[in-house]
């Protein structure tokens, strides 16, 4: 029998979709500013220290470890571009030598930390701990500098400390207990620190005993890791989308309900923790997918040329194979629904006389009352959609 004008429906669907796409490209516009607001209230909440380094002139960063070349002799700073512009003998301000042998290098260090210098407190304790430069390896001794270095406000000493193993008995004596350990993370996060603070937003994200629940303060430093690396280049930051999707995904963390920014953040996870979330990541991607299309499509989860659901169920089907039972419910569901009609004309089986429609073979997800259907589905889009199962 003919099918029905699959041409209008396409239509029809491709305006849709345009609808959709132009929806996302809103959100995501409406989610970089919003990641700029909450940037803007962290600096004047804990504002960046920066100075003019004395050469160039150029502004530096001195509250973190990189970019800045500091000097043994006087204890000041360059800009690293300064500082390697030639191979330098002698310090470009104070002309003082710079130490050549270990003896002048420890002694440069010990004067530096006797006069007060913050940052030379933690170099004697990588020192120390690593037994550099003619030192006897002393843990207990480095862990001390690096405590005296966090209390003057030492960004690095701070995330060194994060570092060191949490006994609350403290029986070897070379680790913290928890309170400690916390009151450090608290402080590196507020300094800026990357590492503490997506350890504390995934805290405050599952709630522990040191640091109770608290959605919305793990939304705020997870959006503050999103502000550090817009173009998702750290490692760990599939981490923070695969937290920060989930908040969108349910409206919660103070974060209003939104579909299209969870696709997006889930998209940017998947592919570094496809194999170490346990599928929970392809579940809750398949899941906003599913409800993406039904409101895009006015309820339909499929329309000629534009049909999610072999990727869902491929998804699905990930999820399942960790564990997760609701996958194999949904999986379920939408094969009964997918099959008793045609993906393509969208008549069911009874309406079009034949006994069963036809499974597409490569997907296994759609179904199709007759050849000329998959081939005009196929045109469509579905040459897109489809993925082997």
């Amino acid at each position: 029998m003919p099918c029905n004008n699959s041409k209008e429906e396409a239509q029809k669907a491709n305006a849709l979709e345009l609808i959709g796409k132009k929806g996302e490209e809103y959100q995501l516009v409406l989610e970089r500013c919003r990641i700029k607001d909450v940037e803007r209230q962290e600096e004047e909440l804990h504002p960046i220290q920066v100075e003019e380094c004395p050469i160039c002139m150029e502004p530096v960063r001195v509250d973190i470890i990189d970019g800045v070349a500091r000097l043994l002799c006087c204890g000041k700073f360059t800009c690293e571009p300064c500082y390697k512009l030639d191979k330098l003998t002698k310090c470009p301000l104070c002309r003082a030598d710079f130490p050549t042998s270990d003896g002048e290098f420890i002694a440069a260090i010990t004067a530096l930390t006797d006069n007060g210098v913050v940052w030379a407190l933690h170099l004697m304790g990588a020192m120390v701990e690593h037994g550099d430069y003619g030192h006897k390896i002393d843990p207990q001794q480095a862990l001390e500098w690096y405590r005296r270095a966090a209390e003057q406000g030492v960004s690095w000493a701070m995330d060194r400390l994060v570092e060191y193993p949490v006994d609350e008995d403290n029986n070897n004596g070379i680790t913290l207990s928890i309170s400690e350990w916390t009151r450090w993370l608290k402080a590196a996060s507020a300094k800026g620190v990357a590492n503490a603070q997506l350890i504390l937003a995934t805290m405050y994200y599952q709630g522990e005993d040191e640091v109770p629940k608290d959605m919305v303060e793990a939304v705020r430093l997870l959006t503050l890791l999103l502000a550090k690396d817009p173009n998702f280049k750290d490692p760990r930051t599939c981490w923070v989308c695969y937290y920060i999707g989930q908040s969108f995904k349910d409206g919660s963390g103070g974060l209003d309900m939104s579909l299209e920014r969870a696709k997006f953040y889930f998209t940017k996870a998947l592919p570094q923790l496809a194999h170490v979330s346990g599928g929970a990541i392809q579940l809750f991607l398949a899941e906003t997918l599913l409800e993406l299309s039904k409101r895009t499509y006015f309820d339909r989860i499929t329309v000629p040329g534009h049909n999610c659901i072999p990727k869902v169920r491929n998804l699905l089907r990930i999820a399942q194979e960790n564990g997760h039972s609701e996958a194999a419910v949904t999986i379920r569901d939408l094969e009964s629904q997918q099959r008793d009609y045609c993906s393509a004309c969208q008549r069911g089986a009874a309406d079009l006389i034949i006994e069963k429609l036809k499974k597409c073979t490569r997907c296994k997800a759609v179904w199709y009352c007759g050849r000329e259907c998959q081939l005009k589905d196929w045109k469509l889009g579905h040459k897109v959609d489809c993925c082997k199962s």
